[in-house]
């Protein structure tokens, strides 16, 4: 798997909003879709298959136990 670098976003969670992580964890990497494919591979389930997003990136997220959201992205 090849990290090109590693960002972290925080993002408040207010009272009354539904967001399902507190923290956002993203990782850019060269390819989006074969680290997904390694990571299913191995058993790993992703929120969803990798997307071209509105905000310049192709991604997906992946949530781990404590419910942190790691997001795999490349620039578009």
């Amino acid at each position: 798997m090849a990290v090109v670098g590693l960002g972290i976003e925080l993002d408040q969670v207010l009272e009354g909003q539904s967001i399902s992580a507190r923290v956002v964890v993203g990782i850019e990497v060269d390819e989006v879709d074969a680290v997904y494919g390694e990571l299913k591979a191995k058993g790993v389930e992703p929120e969803s298959p990798p997307e071209d997003r509105s905000w310049g990136v192709r991604s997906f997220y992946v949530a781990d136990p404590d419910g942190h959201r790691l997001q795999f992205e490349r620039p578009l």
